[in-house]
């Protein structure tokens, strides 16, 4: 069906005409004028681009680049405003304007090569000196096949370990890391929780280790981080006079305390502790042998169920008198690490001695005296 037949034709219909309003409007009340929520944006004048700013570390714009290296950090405010704080500028005149009324407070005085703060790509402030002088060694055994050096001051120090320490180790290394200050190598094994040859293998690291930091004038001091159970202890090690003549050898004493277990001792000083053992506990030590591998081996006679017949904390403080008449002490304890996988149960130490600087005279006069020595007139 078709709109229209075909032989008419379509015209376009015409447009309607504008719209005009047929009808009055209502006399609606027109609102009153309010006064403007904000106020209007302010106009610049055509220069304004070129005029300084007036606070120039408030203004928008491109975010300053990171200071890397050991470039200065520029504060924008002037030192007389800054305090305290100009301390941590790098500014020479700050630190004189600062150090002055320490002083005259009776206050220590401020070292004058305080490091310059620049911050990391993280935003946190990190203190970057090579003046600051680290006399401050930690070393730490972690887990149970690595051994962690902090604070070393040279890159130097960290390759003499890395040749002493390593080849005593049979099985080698899967990583070793020596850099900013810093000294890691994971062994290939578990040596500090091994037994057995490898346990002794372990010691001999340990041994030579504080024979190596001794030759670089570092000394045992103390023990930290003994109170967390999740986290290793740590030892510190304080910057001393280089000790090249130094001794070291370990003991390792059983959780019954009936076998003492010497570790590159001098053989002298151990055959002495023998013959002292035995005077001072007659028929009481059933072992005392030496081996091929430096060890010395001493065993007490055990009692009823399975106890020694000599209290441990007496055997102790024997052993601990002997070695300190003949010119050594106790350089630490190192705890080694647990079999456990939560690190609980029982854990071996090693008890490091460390003879003293050698002074003219002095191990002749501490060494322990023999009975030949006692006989002669």
């Amino acid at each position: 069906m078709q709109a229209f037949p075909n032989g008419d034709r379509y015209y376009g219909q015409q447009q309607p005409a504008g719209y005009y309003q047929q009808f009055p409007s209502y006399g609606y009340p027109q609102p009153a004028p309010q006064q403007p929520i904000a106020a209007p944006f302010p106009l610049y004048p055509p220069h304004y681009e070129q005029m300084p700013p007036s606070t120039p570390h408030l203004q928008p714009g491109r975010p300053r680049p990171l200071a890397l290296g050991h470039e200065a950090y520029q504060d924008p405010r002037p030192p007389s405003t800054l305090g305290s704080f100009a301390l941590f500028e790098g500014d020479g005149q700050s630190l004189s304007d600062a150090r002055e009324p320490a002083q005259a407070l009776g206050c220590a005085p401020i070292p004058s090569h305080v490091s310059n703060p620049v911050r990391d790509f993280a935003g946190a402030v990190v203190v970057r000196s090579s003046h600051i002088h680290l006399d401050h060694l930690i070393l730490t055994l972690r887990s149970t096949n690595q051994l962690v050096v902090d604070n070393l001051t040279n890159h130097q120090m960290g390759d003499e370990l890395s040749e002493e320490v390593l080849p005593i180790w049979p099985r080698g290394a899967n990583s070793i890391e020596n850099r900013r200050g810093k000294w890691q190598i994971e062994f290939a094994g578990t040596p500090w929780s091994c037994s057995g040859l490898d346990a002794i293998m372990a010691a001999k690291m340990i041994c030579r280790l504080y024979l190596v930091l001794a030759r670089q004038g570092y000394t045992y001091l103390s023990t930290i981080n003994v109170g967390n159970p999740w986290k290793p202890p740590s030892m510190v090690f304080v910057d001393t006079t280089p000790d090249y003549e130094a001794l070291v050898f370990l003991i390792m004493l059983s959780k019954r305390g009936d076998r003492l277990t010497i570790i590159d001792g001098p053989p002298e000083l151990t055959q002495q502790l023998g013959i002292e053992l035995r005077r001072n506990f007659p028929r009481r030590i059933t072992t005392d042998r030496a081996t091929e591998d430096g060890l010395h081996i001493f065993e007490v006679k055990k009692g009823s169920y399975g106890m020694p017949t000599v209290d441990k904390s007496m055997l102790i403080a024997f052993v601990l008198h002997f070695f300190n008449s003949a010119n050594f002490r106790l350089s630490g304890s190192i705890p080694m690490g647990s079999r456990n996988p939560f690190n609980f149960g029982h854990r071996k130490e090693m008890w490091v001695f460390k003879s003293l600087p050698w002074r003219p005279g002095t191990r002749e006069e501490l060494r322990p005296e023999s009975r030949q020595s006692r006989n002669t007139p």
